[in-house]
């Protein structure tokens, strides 16, 4: 007895560890076939391709949207400066700065180049609206202004809501003109 009381414990049996060992290395070498046989390594590759693929893809759509956002806060930018610059335009014919689509940060070809033009318009809507009962040509002129404001209005991401006097006015305020 051993002196904790317990039996002996009996000596390793080498010779069954020698064929564990034995065997352990013959399955060891079996793996190599085995990943050949099965057509691992094509699968490993189609998989990492697949994989770099949708990656590929993921980092072209997040790039997109960031080029999207850089431009949508260059375009505010943008038109906040011009908002304050041409708030200090005291003369009709002084030259606005023009605004940028907010999406595309490009100028507003459409945008009125002068205060005048905006006034121009005013004029053109206070004298058509009590016209604009009596004559289908009036109210055809006061469709296409309207949609004149609505596509800039639009491509500065305003809401194109309203007759045309409001709309007018919601321009002028982008612009950083007072209303009429």
């Amino acid at each position: 007895m051993s002196a904790a009381g317990a039996p002996p414990t009996p000596p390793p049996d080498f010779v069954v560890l020698s064929r564990a060992v034995g065997e352990v290395a013959t399955q060891i070498s079996r793996i190599p076939q085995y990943v050949a046989s099965n057509n691992l390594e094509a699968m490993f590759a189609r998989l990492r391709a697949e994989i770099r693929a949708d990656i590929r893809a993921e980092v072209q759509v997040v790039s997109a949207q960031v080029e999207a956002l850089r431009l949508q806060f260059s375009a505010e930018r943008w038109n906040a400066a011009v908002r304050s610059q041409n708030a200090w335009i005291r003369k009709s014919d002084t030259p606005l700065a023009p605004l940028h689509n907010a999406v595309t940060n490009a100028p507003i070809p459409t945008f009125p180049s002068t205060s005048a033009e905006l006034n121009a318009m005013s004029r053109e809507f206070d004298s058509l609206i009590p016209l604009s009962r009596s004559s289908t040509s009036l109210i055809a002129r006061m469709r296409v202004l309207e949609a004149e404001l609505g596509v800039v209005l639009r491509a500065l991401d305003l809401p194109v809501t309203g007759n045309a006097l409001e709309k007018r006015d919601r321009l002028r305020t982008a612009a950083g003109l007072p209303t009429c």
